[in-house]
């Protein structure tokens, strides 16, 4: 069962995992431009911890390989917000991701996630992408 935390105007559940569809394009150091689509655009998951915390992994347990991409969200309307968030690493990579959500204003769950990711050495060590992705929530 998610817990709740507390957002400007409404309360809606954190603790929710969302399987991240994600499309757009990669850069590579050896010219090589790839089209990232729902064939080869690779497993990202992303939990909601807070307001203020979203944690992305590549493994739907979170055991593997993940991130804190830390930011803001606000209240958009009844049941939407905006977030925004980053995540800088020692070696210069970095992510960042801006979006929306959508909640249940009944429950305080959260429906959905859409918006865009960019990112520099985090998926690829020798690439960077831009990509819009949207979510299928997992549990939560």
């Amino acid at each position: 069962m998610a817990m709740f935390g507390i957002f400007p105007l409404h309360a809606f559940a954190i603790g929710e995992v969302f399987k991240i569809e994600n499309t757009g394009t990669e850069y590579c150091v050896d010219l090589d431009r790839t089209n990232v689509n729902a064939i080869n655009n690779g497993d990202l998951w992303m939990l909601i911890v807070s307001d203020q915390v979203l944690i992305v992994s590549t493994t739907a347990d979170f055991v593997g390989p993940t991130f804190n991409l830390i930011g803001q969200t606000f209240t958009t309307g009844p049941s939407t917000a905006a977030f925004v968030g980053s995540f800088f690493d020692t070696n210069n990579s970095f992510a960042t991701i801006q979006g929306t959500m959508r909640f249940n204003r009944l429950t305080g769950d959260v429906t959905t996630l859409m918006g865009i990711f960019i990112e520099n050495r985090i998926l690829n060590p020798l690439c960077f992408s831009t990509r819009r992705f949207t979510s299928r929530k997992i549990s939560g």
